[in-house]
């Protein structure tokens, strides 16, 4: 996308970089919010429910939020730093797709089949599956052994074989400068 901006706009001054920032004031708006939602919803959800002192101040949650905001953020950068050492952006979606998707199966498979399952076990065996999945998914990216590539090097080729190759010719008539290949067409010399 920058490079069709400055392709774009790269004769008027100053417009690149104000397209540019826009693209990326955009995508900040939308992460911020992500990253307030996952605060919010983490002090409301987990924290509130289970807090030994029910008259805890809404500044008190406030400062938590706002610290859980700092920590996802990390986290996020983490994740960049991480998924920047991949090879492909498939291979990084089929690992984080992988981690998250399969302990979320799970659940989903305990609640239809069992009605014993309790919501301590269960975000436990999330946890768990989480930190498991996590583990052999990175673990095995990182731990992949590097393939030995070929020499490249056409040091002790036969000379007429390389040559050979790039002597192709064609029929082909020129009239007046146009030229024209009736074989490739299926037209018929007369």
């Amino acid at each position: 996308m920058p490079y069709g901006i400055l392709y774009i706009f790269g004769n008027i001054p100053g417009l690149t970089g104000l397209c540019i920032a826009g693209v990326f004031s955009a995508s900040l708006g939308s992460l911020s919010s992500a990253v307030n939602a996952l605060s919010n919803i983490t002090v409301e959800d987990f924290i509130k429910p289970f807090c030994i002192s029910k008259n805890i101040s809404d500044t008190w949650m406030t400062f938590i939020a706002k610290r859980l905001a700092v920590g996802y953020i990390c986290l996020i950068l983490l994740m960049a730093l991480v998924a920047s050492k991949f090879r492909g952006v498939l291979e990084a979606t089929n690992i984080v797709v992988g981690m998250v998707g399969v302990p979320i199966l799970g659940i989903y498979l305990l609640g239809m089949f069992t009605t014993t399952a309790n919501e301590p076990g269960t975000l436990i065996g999330l946890l768990t599956g989480l930190a498991m999945y996590a583990l052999a998914g990175f673990g095995a990216y990182v731990t992949k052994p590097s393939i030995a590539t070929l020499p490249r090097s056409t040091a002790g080729c036969h000379i007429e074989s390389n040559t050979e190759f790039f002597n192709i010719s064609t029929e082909a008539t020129t009239i007046e400068s146009v030229t024209e290949a009736p074989h490739l067409i299926g037209v018929e010399e007369k």
